[in-house]
């Protein structure tokens, strides 16, 4: 546990300033995984998830297949209505109608590249309520899917859904004790989310040198299996953070961020997601913060 009571209160602090000169709202969880101990800011508070969901897909996608209702190696043929109708981030929009790949990597581009086109395959495979199901199962008492990612002319119309950072502190909690399907399939969904290609909202303030290896054939020092996720005014990332001192698990939430709508749009569409948006910096800053209580300012 702490050391001292003075530690997790000046965190507290840290974040309330953090929030203070944001503006938007924050929901922050994380948890050392060896001492237990626990940052916990508003991460009860509701919360849209974004793409960070996609990791519930993923989890019942690799319960059905253990449980033998299809095998991960099983083809599965894009759905043209999905293709041409379904937009936002992924590659698989664009590439030939006909295609056809493997489940495992249809679930390989929903995570690191965050595919919508592959989502919406995965859950008509195994189900929306499935889905929400699982989340409930796994102790996610906040978190539900409403419907599948947007499709053109649907963004108003139904809210994709809703979910929390302690929800996701949960699941990652459970991915990092093998309790997700089993330790074979929770060791897979991790080593496929290590390969995630978005994790500036966790690594963009780490030590550089922690991060990015001299050597580029070679391992960083400090690794991350997460999942992020970005729409008007939100952005979230969760997941592992793999350092030598300790493991710990990161649920970094924001909402009603104003500066990522156009102030001169009234129908409130993004801004360009650039890189001094404030919504790209307060995860980040965030993610250092707890970087630097749990694996110590000495680290880097």
């Amino acid at each position: 546990m702490w050391t001292r009571r003075d530690e997790r209160m000046e965190i507290i602090e840290n974040l309330i300033e953090i929030e203070g000169r944001f503006s938007g709202d924050l929901g922050i969880y994380a948890r050392r995984m060896d001492t237990g101990e626990t940052i916990h800011y508003r991460a009860e508070e509701p919360n849209p998830p974004a793409s960070t969901v996609k990791t519930v897909v993923l989890t019942e996608v690799f319960r059905q297949a253990d449980k033998g209702q299809f095998s991960l190696e099983d083809p599965d043929q894009l759905a043209q209505e999905s293709r041409e109708r379904t937009f936002g981030s992924g590659v698989l929009r664009d590439l030939s109608p006909d295609l056809t790949l493997s489940v495992r990597d249809m679930c390989v581009l929903m995570m690191i590249v965050s595919d919508n086109v592959a989502t919406n395959q995965m859950i008509r495979l195994v189900g929306l309520d499935n889905i929400n199901e699982m989340a409930q199962r796994l102790g996610m008492r906040r978190t539900h899917i409403n419907r599948p990612m947007i499709h053109v002319g649907e963004e108003a119309e139904i809210p994709f859904g809703e979910t929390s950072a302690l929800d996701f502190g949960i699941l990652f909690e459970a991915l990092y004790r093998g309790e997700v399907v089993s330790p074979e399939a929770s060791r897979e969904m991790l080593g496929i989310m290590l390969g995630n290609h978005y994790k500036t909202d966790i690594l963009r303030y780490l030590p550089p040198d922690r991060i990015r290896p001299k050597d580029p054939a070679s391992q960083p020092i400090v690794r991350v299996a997460s999942k992020s996720g970005t729409t008007i005014g939100v952005k979230c990332s969760a997941g592992i953070v793999y350092a030598p001192e300790c493991d710990y698990v990161i649920s970094l939430f924001s909402r009603n961020c104003t500066d990522a709508v156009s102030v001169v749009d009234e129908d409130c569409s993004d801004r360009p997601p650039t890189v001094d948006n404030e919504n790209q910096l307060v995860l980040p800053r965030v993610s250092r913060l707890i970087y630097d209580a749990f694996v110590g300012k000495s680290a880097g």
